[in-house]
Order: C-alpha cells, then structure tokens, then sequence
C-alpha cells in the first residue's frame, strides 16, 4: 500500500501490496455509499466539459521530485497553474463549477485565488462563499475538497475554439490555502456546461462525493437520469480525484443502479484497471469535439505547467486526475429516467480521494415552434402567438423541466388581456406560462412531457402604439419573431420560422377628397396646390404624380397644363390614398377668314359661311342689319359655323365684324358687302 510520508518506490509498493493480498481483501476491501451531492441536473442543448491542472509538477530528467510551480508573472502569488478552456465556437457558458483538492493534511482550505481571462488582477475567493468545503479521513491523513460556483466569474466570450487554446480561455489558479503539512499534491478543475446552437440535447448532472478509499469501493449514486426510449446511449464521464498513481489499480464502473456496471476506459492510457493515475486527458468522443470544436483525445497540453511525472513515475500531472470518459453504449434505454452509478474501487493498493464529476448523456431533443395569426393588424388590435412544444422525436423519453422565454421584438407587446391557454396532447403537466399584460416577454418553465407528447401555449399580443410596420420584406427585425428572440431549458430546440407582423395605422377618419380645377384658357395654367383642389380632405400633405402607381413625380403641380395627374395624401400616422385630378385647359377661339362680296341692292347675297372653333355663339345672332351688316342680311351660328345670307335693302358698302361668344378669347369674323344702288 502507498505510505504517505516516504516516497517508497513502486516496485516496493507493488511488492507490498503482492505479500498482504489476501490480508488487505478479507478486511479492507469494503464499499462505501457516500453522500453524493448534486450541483446541477438537466437537460440542454449543449453539452459539458472540464479543464484544469495539478498543483504541483516535475521536470523531465528528474520525474519524481517534486516543484513548485508559479507561472504567472504576478510578483504577489507563489504558486500558480494555468489551464485554457476550449468549447465550440458560438457556445455560451451556462454553468460553472470550481473544484480545488489538496492532500495530505493542514487543514481545510480557506481560500484560493482565480484570475479569468482578461482579468489584470486575481480574484480571492474564500471558502466563507463555497458551496462546500469537506476534508475525509483516509488511513491516519486527511484529504481536502472544497467547491464554489463561478458562473458569475466566467467571462462570456472566456473560451477559446481552436485546439492549441490560447489567451481568451486561459486561466490561472493560484495560492490555495492552507498548503499541505506533508506531501503536497493535488488541484483543480472547473466543470463547465455550455449551450450551443448546434448541440443536441443532453442530459447533464454534476455532482461530487468527496471519499476516501483504499482496497475499497465508493458508489456514487445520481437519481432521475434521462435517456433516450431508443437506439445506443451516448455518454461521457467527467471525473476529478486526487493521489491516483499510475500503474495501481484502480477501476471506474458505470451502468444503472440496477443492473451490471462496465469499466470504463483511461482516456490517456486506454486501459481499464488504472482510472486513477495522475492524467489530465479526454475521450476523443468528448462534448467539445463532438459538437464541432477543435478534436481533442488523450493528454490535454493546453495548460501550464504540464508534469513529466509524479512520486512513483511518469505521469502528465502530480497526483490529480481531471479526465473525461468514454461511456458511450453502456446505459438502457428507458422511457421513464433511470438512476445511474459511478463505482470507484481501489483494488491495487492506491490510495485515492474521489472528487467531482458530471455525466452528459445525448438525448432526444424536445422541439418548439412557433405560428402568428393573423399576420396583418390595425393598429391596437391583437394577433395570437401559437408555441408548440413536442417531445416527439425518435427514442424520445419523458422529459421534465422543459421550458422557453420568448424576448418579443421591440415593437411588440403582450396584449393588455392576454388570453392565455396551455393545452396538452398526450400527456404533460405542470407548465407555467408567464406573459404579463403590456411586456415584452412570454416565457414557459416546469413543463413536463412524456414520449409522444405536446404542449401548445397561446397568447393574444399587439404592436406598440402607433408603431407601424407596412411590409415583412426583409423581416424587419422590430416586427419579426425568430429562433434568436428564444432562450430555451431543458434541451428545448427552437425551429421557428421567422413570424412578422403587419401593423397598419387606424384610417377610420381619414378623407381624401379631390376636386378637378374649373377649366381655364390657353395659354394659362393650374395650380393643383391650391386648397380648392383638396377642400374636403383631412389633414394631410401631398404629392403629385403622372402615373396612377404614384411613382412618377410631377415637377410642376403649381403651374400644371392639361391633363390628368394623380394627388397622393398621406397622414401623419401613414394612411394614405391616390385619386386622379384633370386639368382642362380650353384654346383659344378661332375663326375662318371672311370675305368680300359685291351685290346689287335689293339682290340676295351669295351665303358667306366662316367655320369657328372653341365658339358657342355671336353675338346677335339671326338679326338683320347688326354687326355692320346692311339691312336684310344677317348672321346665324349653328354647328361651329356661321352663315350670312339674306337680301340687302340698302346700298353703300358694309363693313361687318361679327363677335363670337363663349369659349376662349376676343375674335370676331369681319369682311364687307358692297351693295350698289340702281343705275
């Protein structure tokens, strides 16, 4: 067995554990159910990681002696480890989880410093704040763990997704408190759980048992596990633990709390028999690279300093394991959640403290939809927001904590009486919906669905006063409802076609009244700006066009000449309407050249026709003698025409000018008759 104080060698250790074999199974192999907390459980769509570094290291050449490390360049730590975060590009820390561990002795640990990236300064935290701080009594030595939640501390862009890590997801853990009394060793980790658009949904509890044990077995239990109803179970195991030594057996066994449990595989080594063994490394099918970050398997080098060994020999970190197991194809499936189990035995003579872990498991994700009804409103009127929540996938399980908040767009609100129902297909209980009159959210929490099922969530909603939205071209974004409005719980995938609102303007008491312009002569023209024109019209401004489109601007509305144009008014809330206005524009009058005759008195004259145009009439029309004819002759108007004729009764020669009346202008027909008197 390990001696705590004297760095016996391993073949003296193997040699010691080889002559008391029988002695140490008769009366230390025993198992141990202790108390497993639980920090987090549900279910997400994205997934769960873990990366830290030990506290202390050895150099190549000299692998068993053990340094100090203080990396970070601050004059006021004097031991410091670094270790980089890498998630998948696009990803959004949900949850974090500090775990530091320490061995053997001094007490429990009161404090640590954390410097995040982009951090010039650490932070202190104390274990006043922790979620725990545990010691355990292992073989006359104490072992330490405490945990807090630094999930505040976490910077939202604090990762890198590139596989050699770097300064944005670097961070460094410095001076933990108190130190050891004898043989140092230990460090610590952060479980991280993220969201990811492009995840599927998992199912994630971490926890942690804090045990000690050696030549015996730790069972850590975790109660109401989800799995899919269907197809091979995809897992991974994350797993910390302190003063694990290579080549020592020790096994890690995972499977349902009823059924066998099946070694997992050392993701640095590959073996069965040597969970424990001083390794920081990740199963290639680990959450990051599955959903699309860097590839990541085997010794994970994005940390610093990186140990050539530990006290009995090579290993990449000295005496801590912060590893992630490929548990893939192990648990049933299973319609209802089932409890799971983590066995930790020591069966080789090592002596080992049990730490934190998680277990991410692939589910079937519940999804959500959304529909808009109707899609066009007057203001201050309201429309029906429709989510659909389906739990109907292939190998769909009963789910439980399902739920969404819906950050409206801007220009949108929840009705001042929302009408909120809640109905269920299938099955499903206990989902609350939140949508307070006048806001800007509707959110659902704590639904239940079991396989198969469906909830379906209605809320009336309407647009901010006097807010107008006259076209969904483009999805404009004040209007429109899409997957990025959504954050979702419980592995609740959005695919939600973008839902815009037509929000028109209340026309109810808006007029446009048009009035064609009394005709005027050539060569003047109208000014279609003119009250006259729109009298009768609410108020509004307006514009003026060639085409009934309204596209074509008329340049001139103030001095337009004949035609028809189109006035276009338009209020301040945006009602608008398009009607025609004509123009008339009326020639001048015109009038046939006259003519000159000579007749003897008393003789009937040759008619004189003159054609007119633009004319009604002349003056005197039909009567003998005017318009300086001679008597007996006259002038009639008739069919845009006017004729002279008749029979002079006096001589002398007559010089006429005939008016015309009505149309346009001053013109009169003239010529003259000459009547001879007889001889």
């Amino acid at each position: 067995m390990e001696n705590h104080y004297f760095h016996f060698s391993a073949k003296f250790k193997k040699n010691l554990f080889g002559l008391f074999l029988n002695f140490i199974f008769l009366l230390s192999l025993t198992t141990s159910f202790g108390q497993t907390t639980q920090r987090y459980q549900g279910v997400i769509k994205g997934g769960a990681t873990l990366f830290g570094n030990s506290w202390y290291y050895s150099a190549p050449g000299n692998i068993t002696t053990r340094l100090t490390p203080d990396i970070d360049g601050d004059a006021t730590t004097s031991l410091s480890t670094s270790s980089d975060l890498i998630l998948p590009a696009g990803s959004r820390i949900e949850k974090a989880f500090l775990a530091i561990e320490k061995g053997l002795d001094g007490g429990n640990f009161t404090s640590v410093k954390i410097k995040t990236p982009g951090s010039a300064t650490y932070t202190t935290l104390n274990t006043t704040t922790a979620l725990a701080n545990k010691n355990v009594l292992g073989s006359g030595s104490r072992y330490y763990q405490a945990i807090w939640d630094v999930t505040s501390l976490m910077p939202a862009n604090g990762f890198e997704s590139i596989a050699g890590g770097g300064p944005a997801g670097r961070y460094f853990l410095a001076d933990p408190l108190p130190g050891s009394s004898s043989l140092p060793m230990g460090g610590w980790s952060i479980i991280v759980i993220y969201s990811n658009a492009n995840s599927p949904s998992r199912n994630i509890t971490v926890a942690d048992n804090w045990q000690f044990f050696n030549n015996a077995t730790v069972d850590s239990d975790v109660l109401n596990v989800t799995v899919p109803a269907s197809g091979s179970v995809t897992a991974v195991v994350g797993l910390t633990g302190t003063y694990g030594d290579r080549t020592f057996a020790d096994f890690l066994r995972f499977g349902r709390t009823t059924g066998t449990l099946t070694d997992l595989a050392d993701p640095r080594t590959g073996v069965t028999n040597d969970a424990l063994n001083s390794s920081i490394a990740m199963t290639a099918n680990n959450n990051v690279s599955a959903d699309g970050g860097p590839p990541m398997a085997g010794n994970i080098t994005t940390r610093n300093p990186i140990s050539a060994g530990h006290i009995y020999g090579a290993s990449e970190s000295w005496d801590y394991d912060a590893d992630i197991f490929n548990a893939s194809g192990i648990l049933p499936n299973s319609l209802t959640p089932i409890n799971v189990r983590l066995r930790q035995s020591s069966t080789g003579g090592d002596y080992l403290a049990s730490g934190s872990y998680f277990i991410s498991i692939d589910v079937t994700a519940p999804s959500l939809t959304k529909t808009l009804s109707p899609t066009t409103i007057i203001d201050g009127q309201t429309a029906t927001y429709t989510w659909v929540v389906s739990n109907n996938g292939g190998g769909a399980a009963l789910l439980t904590g399902l739920g969404f908040v819906d950050t409206l767009p801007s220009n949108i609100r929840v009705a001042a009486t929302p009408n909120v129902t809640i109905n269920y297909t299938g099955g499903g209980t206990l989902g609350t919906v939140t949508a307070n009159p006048n806001t800007g959210s509707v959110s659902l929490s704590g639904l239940t669905l079991p396989a198969g099922a469906t909830a379906t969530i209605t809320v009336d909603i309407t647009n901010r006063p006097s807010q107008y939205n006259a076209s969904c071209s483009g999805n404009p974004g004040p209007f429109t409802n899409s997957n990025s409005n959504f954050t979702t719980s419980g592995g609740v995938s959005t695919n939600v076609v973008p839902q815009c609102l037509i929000v028109q303007p209340n026309c109810s008491a808006y007029t446009l009244v048009v009035n064609n312009p009394a005709a005027v002569c050539s060569p003047a023209t109208v000014n279609l700006t003119a009250n006259a024109v729109t009298a009768g019209s609410s108020t509004q401004t307006y514009t003026y066009y060639t085409d009934s489109a309204a596209t074509n601007v008329y340049a001139t509305p103030n001095a337009a000449t004949a035609g028809t144009y189109f006035i276009k008014g338009t209020n301040s809330i945006g009602c608008t309407d398009t009607k025609p206005v004509v123009v008339t524009v009326t020639p001048l009058n015109t009038i046939a050249a006259g003519t000159s005759q000579t007749v003897c008195i008393n003789s009937p004259i040759t008619n004189i026709t003159l054609a007119t145009t633009g004319a009604t009439g002349i003056s005197n029309s039909g009567v003998s003698g005017a318009n300086g004819l001679p008597a007996g002759v006259s002038a009639a108007w008739a069919s845009n025409t006017i004729t002279i004729s008749g029979t002079p009764t006096a001589s002398g020669t007559f010089n006429y000018s005939i008016p015309l009346t009505g149309g346009c202008g001053t013109v009169n027909a003239t010529g003259s008759i000459t009547v001879s008197a007889p001889i």
